[in-house]
């Protein structure tokens, strides 16, 4: 996973959609790897049962579907 964005970072983004337990900050296409991905910034942490807080979830558009690829702290 070559793209990191830390939680700063994305907290500052507006939020494109909320899910359950994390906002959608980023999703865009890489026209030099052809590739979609979207950047997640979750809204729990380590109180509410997570291994740390502001926690970041990579997916990646393939094969027709959304997969995560990569999660971190941020």
């Amino acid at each position: 996973m070559k793209v990191r964005h830390t939680a700063e970072t994305l907290r500052a983004m507006p939020t494109i959609k909320e899910g359950h337990f994390e906002n959608l900050k980023m999703e865009y296409f890489s026209a030099t790897e052809n590739k979609m991905m979207r950047f997640w910034l979750s809204r729990c942490g380590v109180t509410d049962g997570l291994p740390y807080d502001d926690g970041v979830r990579v997916e990646l558009f393939r094969n027709g579907r959304w997969a995560t690829v990569c999660e971190y702290q941020g």
